[in-house]
């Protein structure tokens, strides 16, 4: 996480693939957002749940 603290502390943003994001959060799927933002770029079909809500998404 100090890695991640220090580039938003510098730069505002981070950008990480979620593969990352999922294994700095120890395989878990589940995030807590309510701190920040995600822009999720979609690069294939894709089904993102929010809140138990799924969302399937397009891509280009």
């Amino acid at each position: 996480m100090y890695i991640l603290s220090q580039q938003l502390k510098s730069d505002g943003f981070n950008i990480n693939t979620l593969q990352q994001i999922i294994e700095r959060n120890n395989g878990n799927r589940s995030f807590n957002t309510l701190q920040y933002y995600c822009i999720y770029i979609v690069f294939k079909h894709a089904v993102i749940c929010v809140e138990g809500t799924d969302y399937e998404v397009e891509g280009p």
